[in-house]
């Protein structure tokens, strides 16, 4: 029997709950932020996304596989399932509602044990991720992608030279042109969606034809949900491309 959560309050979040509610193999729909309109159903109410229903919320299989269901967006799917990855979600009006903030403190204290006084970029991809981190780091620059491109500089060459310690970075901030070198470690704090966007960050502080240095790179996951394998998927699509390069080469 399979638990499913729902994101949202409109028809199609309705339209949803409606056609699972019909299903044999559904046990429990729970919806968030929901509205009285679901009540009617007998498998589905509304709960409050908060530490309290933690339990709930992992003992939710977010798993919608059935062709029937058509009313929820693949797309919208996949980057709710990543946001829950990373102990959070967006509502309606784009505000973050922090579910369980252990990732980020687990991030903070690897920081703090493993790479205390070294150098670091974070990675990071949803705004949520950098707005809970924020809350734990103690002494960072934030470069999001509203930061300007004069200030941007600034941060990058101040890091350069080492007047501080803790980049926070959005992953597509740090494209072709930024030269990082001096970080002694990489952290993800979940995986992009974009190969293209993971190696040109990770690029940014190990130069292939820079020997000598071996870069850490810390890919932070949580155990049985979305970005562990979004990690392997990205791993995979990255030795497929080598392969081909190598064909290429091997062809001239």
């Amino acid at each position: 029997m399979i638990n499913v959560l729902i994101f949202g309050n409109s028809s199609a979040e309705d339209s949803i709950a409606w056609k699972l509610n019909n299903e044999n193999d559904i046990k429990n729909i729970f919806i968030f932020p929901g509205n009285g309109g679901y009540f009617f159903k007998s498998k589905a109410r509304n709960i409050e996304l908060n530490l309290n229903n933690k339990k709930i919320l992992k003992e939710c299989i977010i798993r919608i596989e059935k062709q029937g269901v058509t009313a929820l967006s693949g797309g919208a799917m996949f980057q709710k399932l990543l946001e829950i990855s990373s102990g959070f979600v967006y509502d309606d009006n784009n505000n973050t509602i922090v579910i369980d903030d252990l990732k980020m403190r687990t991030i903070v204290e690897c920081i703090q044990n493993e790479l205390c006084n070294k150098q670091v970029v974070i990675f990071y991809n949803f705004n949520g991720e950098a707005e809970i981190l924020k809350r734990f780091l103690s002494s960072y620059r934030h470069i999001s992608s509203q930061t300007s491109e004069k200030e941007r500089s600034e941060i990058i060459s101040e890091f350069k030279s080492r007047l501080f310690n803790i980049l926070l970075a959005h992953s597509r901030t740090m494209g072709i042109g930024v030269n990082l070198q001096n970080a002694y470690a990489i952290i993800w704090v979940s995986p992009p969606t974009s190969l293209e966007t993971f190696q040109q960050a990770n690029a940014r502080v190990y130069r292939s034809g820079y020997q000598g240095k071996k870069v850490p790179c810390f890919l932070f996951t949580t155990n049985q949900l979305l970005d562990k394998k979004v990690y392997k998927a990205l791993q995979n699509k990255e030795q497929v491309q080598k392969k081909f390069l190598e064909l290429i080469k091997n062809s001239i």
